[in-house]
């Protein structure tokens, strides 16, 4: 079976060390995948960290910048029992603080029903998400039918390569039937969906129905809206336009939260479709705050480790990036 590999880079746990350490994360499209971790001891300090992986012991390495020390499974070790073993507390994790390093991952960003609803009702304010999922999850089985006869055309080169696959389902609420769309990308190893949530909902063909996003809302009710909206764009649309004249936290002391916004907007956007128009200075302030945060954008510039949607010189003709 075909694995699919994310590459990752994070920077050594000890503060001042600023060594990279690159794991590559594997994954089985379609298949089972275990849940565990590496403990690593950098190549640079010698200090250990400890990163969380999907199948730890068969299909993802430490690439670079560090020493595998310990591995442990999720279904045999338990975390804390690993931390104490090696002498680590929560503050020695490595974490992925970069989304400007591209990922392959073919889950890609989900649908949280958890996070607050943009979907609703407009007559009955009737919630219509998890009711979207729970229909999405009975028709599994009917989806799964229909990609396996797509499959036996297509693997006769019949068919051209989609580049999604998309569902659309009749959801009843309290007073009338709504259409809602679920789009997922296409790809040739996983020829069956096992999770409804591997869909993401863009919801109604009516932008209208996009009823719980006027008010006033707290920072974090903010970020949820807009990831759900981002993930109805990138779906629906060939190309979207993101303008963002200030991202905000632009003080000392929030370097780290600037870069983790900075983060979910690139996390949640198809950089071959979407052109983000920024001012010079926010975008010199991501630099410095991703810098502060022991990440050289020159340096992941060089080694060709950006998304395009940041690596792209803004000089250049063809930018993704302009700068106002």
């Amino acid at each position: 079976m075909e694995i699919s590999h994310r590459m990752v880079a994070a920077i050594c746990s000890k503060s001042g060390c600023g060594q990279a350490i690159h794991v590559s994360i594997g994954r089985w499209p379609g298949g089972v995948n275990d849940r565990g971790g590496f403990v690593i001891e950098c190549d640079e300090c010698g200090s250990r960290s400890y990163i969380q992986v999907s199948n730890p012991n068969d299909a993802s390495s430490v690439t670079s910048g560090g020493r595998l020390v310990a591995r442990w499974d999720d279904d045999i070790d338990e975390l804390n029992d690993v931390l104490r073993a090696h002498d680590l507390t929560a503050e020695n994790e490595l974490k992925e603080s970069m989304l400007v390093i591209p990922s392959n991952e073919s889950d890609g960003p989900q649908f949280v029903l958890e996070d607050r609803a943009v979907y609703r009702c407009l007559d009955c304010d009737h919630g219509l998400e998890s009711p979207a999922y729970d229909a999405l999850g009975k028709a599994l089985g009917a989806i799964n039918k229909n990609l396996g006869s797509f499959f036996t055309h297509y693997l006769k080169g019949g068919i051209p390569r989609p580049d999604t696959i998309s569902v659309t389902l009749e959801i009843g609420c309290a007073c009338t039937v709504h259409r809602m769309v679920f789009h997922r990308p296409f790809s040739d190893a996983d020829r069956g969906v096992r999770n409804p949530l591997e869909f993401v909902l863009a919801g109604p063909d009516d932008p209208a129905m996009l009823t719980d996003i006027d008010g006033v809302f707290s920072r974090d009710d903010c970020i949820s809206i807009f990831k759900k909206l981002l993930l109805r764009w990138r779906a629906r649309h060939r190309l979207v336009m993101l303008v963002v004249p200030f991202i905000g936290l632009d003080y000392p002391g929030r370097e780290e939260n600037r870069v983790d916004l900075w983060n979910m907007v690139l996390g949640y956007t198809d950089p071959g479709r979407t052109v983000l128009v920024t001012r010079r200075a926010t975008y010199k302030g991501f630099l410095e705050a991703a810098k502060s945060q022991g990440t050289d954008i020159d340096i992941l510039a060089k080694f060709k480790l950006l998304t395009p949607l940041v690596g792209v010189l803004p000089v250049s003709p063809d930018s993704r990036l302009r700068l106002r």
